[in-house]
């Protein structure tokens, strides 16, 4: 048997390997399971990076509303502060006007009373001439 044809017992039980694209994986395959795998890390690194930059600019504008409160309260107050001091402004001009018309009523009954002993002293003035020139002094 040793010059047949044939192939032996051996042979047949260990038939050759033959190469199939899932027993080794081409270099086009091995490139793409890289690349696959780095798209994946660039992505995530990419994911990462956004979430951190909305929860920081969430922060950013949770401080802005807090600040816009801030001033809101600030100007509120600052709102009846002057609504109080326009109030007093006007109860003080209120009372300076009051007292102007005050000084005035006085002013003008000091002239009548000033015109009144004017008219009474002229009258004692004629008075006395008319009785001086009665008697003839």
């Amino acid at each position: 048997m040793s010059g047949s044809t044939e192939p032996s017992a051996t042979s047949m039980a260990d038939p050759a390997p033959i190469t199939t694209p899932t027993a080794h994986p081409s270099r086009r395959e091995m490139n793409k399971s890289k690349n696959h795998k780095a798209d994946i890390e660039f992505a995530a690194d990419i994911g990462q990076g956004l979430l951190l930059e909305v929860r920081r600019l969430q922060e950013l504008l949770q401080e802005k509303k807090e600040r816009i409160k801030e001033l809101e309260l600030d100007k509120a107050e600052s709102e009846r502060v002057i609504e109080t001091l326009n109030v007093q402004f006007r109860a003080k001009e209120l009372d300076n006007a009051e007292s102007v018309e005050m000084l005035n009523r006085q002013l003008r009954a000091k002239e009548l009373d000033k015109a009144e002993s004017e008219r009474v002293t002229e009258m004692l003035n004629r008075q006395l001439q008319a009785k001086e020139e009665s008697e003839g002094i």
